[in-house]
């Protein structure tokens, strides 16, 4: 079992490298100059599936870009195969999601600095109001 994840770590950082590798050498010539920083990727046990989390920047159209890439998926799976063909013996399907963790962290240090409500407030204060509320 240990054996397994230490092999499936390994091959998530070389599909990492690999695919943020072609996304740059394919924004060189790219219309759109966009900058995709590829965030993580998880494999699943029997390194059949890989979920590959993207961040856009600027993020308008991000939703148009990723269904644009995740139609292009069978595509960077074969580059994926001919970069990595002595490291795997058969390449997983690749999936591509947009990853918002980067907006999480940045909407949690807004409230710290008091920019915006704190959400753990609000959902205290929901709280009281609804067992206010409750008579028995």
């Amino acid at each position: 079992m240990f054996l397994s994840s230490i092999k499936n770590k390994r091959a998530a950082i070389l599909i990492k490298k690999e695919i943020s590798s072609i996304f740059n050498r394919k924004l060189i010539y790219s219309p759109h100059r966009i900058f995709i920083i590829i965030t993580q990727v998880i494999l699943n046990y029997d390194l059949s599936l890989a979920k590959i989390f993207i961040s856009f920047f600027p993020k308008k159209n991000q939703y148009s870009l990723i269904k644009k890439i995740n139609k292009k998926s069978k595509f960077y799976k074969k580059i994926l195969f001919k970069n990595l063909r002595f490291n795997f013996k058969k390449m997983p399907n690749i999936s591509f999601y947009i990853d918002d963790s980067l907006e999480y962290i940045e909407k949690i240090n807004k409230a710290l600095l008091g920019k915006e409500e704190n959400p753990l407030n609000r959902k205290i204060e929901n709280n009281i109001k609804i067992e206010n509320n409750i008579k028995i």
